[in-house]
């Protein structure tokens, strides 16, 4: 049996080799950016691990071998879903991966901007000729700025990161509402979460951040119109993908003052290209699609993805399926 890793950006793949020895499985690692190129590498795979790279429909009907595709992380935009289903290819993914990481991520980036932090760190530092001036005017930056018992948190998508999101901004005194179509307000109750509909939370928030998957659903749901029921004080923290913010309308509302700022670990395109917009903007906070991280949570996901993918080839039942109504394809 052997395990192809198309694609991994994490600099090491020692847990992963350490899991397919421990069960007599060969592994192969590759920096795959092409369908053509997995098949070049991946022809006699029985399962594939992948991190960005896209698994098509093209590339699973040509992996003839192939029975299972894991994937590093919890959101699956790179992998045709219903084709792996149709062709009986097995998804498996790891949905429990980075939930404190990601929710600290983003309860930092609230504070930064709500606190102003960023923009009073660039002022300090900028031009020390003049830094008596600044000091003495300090507080013009800070007009916007109010405690945070006074503000509201609207989260959009209350799934296992939104909803430890809402535990530490709750501690911080925030008034924490959400949008969440497939979760009920009993439950959103539970955890100090008053449910309101999108259109409500974006027009009553302060802070609006996103955590969701992208999906048809979700693509392009922050966009000229929404943002124009939003605060002009509000800000937009964004750690789930960058689709799910149309870019031109963002950048739009910050260059005008209708809107305050954002914080931003993802964007559509990655890394940003040396021209746009975001990085030459103050009221911006970019971190490079890093929210995920620490080295407890990427030792726990290269261990589990690899255990997972194992456990679907050999029939076993310990991994988290994406479309468990697949029927595993015989080896050919």
């Amino acid at each position: 049996m052997k395990i192809a890793i198309t694609d991994c950006d994490h600099g090491y793949v020692t847990p992963e080799e350490t899991v397919c020895a421990q069960h007599g499985v060969a592994m192969k690692f590759y920096q795959c950016k092409t369908a053509e190129e997995i098949l070049a590498c991946a022809s006699d795979a029985d399962g594939l691990i992948c991190q960005r790279v896209a698994i098509t429909r093209f590339v699973m009907q040509n992996l003839s071998r192939c029975r299972v595709v894991g994937r590093y992380g919890i959101g699956l935009d790179n992998i045709d879903v219903q084709a792996a289903t149709e062709l009986g290819v097995a998804i498996v993914h790891t949905p429990y991966f980075c939930i404190s990481e990601v929710a600290d991520h983003a309860m930092g980036m609230i504070l930064c901007l709500t606190r102003c932090i960023m923009k009073l760190d660039a002022q300090v530092k900028r031009d020390l000729s003049g830094k008596t001036a600044r000091y003495d005017n300090r507080i013009l930056l800070l007009r916007t700025v109010e405690r945070t018992s006074r503000q509201t948190l609207g989260i959009v998508g209350l799934g296992k990161i939104g909803t430890a999101l809402a535990k530490r901004a709750s501690a911080f005194g925030f008034t924490i509402v959400a949008f969440d179509p497939y979760l009920p307000a009993e439950i959103m109750e539970i955890q100090g979460v008053r449910k309101v509909s999108y259109e409500e939370l974006l027009s009553i928030s302060d802070v609006v951040s996103f955590h969701t998957p992208l999906t048809e659903e979700t693509r392009c749901m922050l966009n000229v119109e929404t943002l124009g029921v939003m605060k002009s004080t509000a800000y937009v923290v964004n750690t789930s993908r960058g689709g799910v913010i149309e870019e031109g309308a963002l950048i739009e509302a910050l260059q005008t003052g209708r809107l305050s700022g954002a914080g931003l670990d993802v964007t559509v395109e990655e890394p940003l290209p040396e021209d746009h917009p975001f990085l030459r903007m103050d009221q911006v906070i970019l971190t490079p699609h890093v929210a995920f991280y620490s080295g407890a949570s990427i030792e726990n996901l290269k261990r589990g993805i690899t255990e997972s993918v194992i456990s679907a080839l050999i029939g076993g039942r310990e991994y988290s399926c994406a479309n468990p109504d697949f029927a595993l394809r015989t080896r050919s």
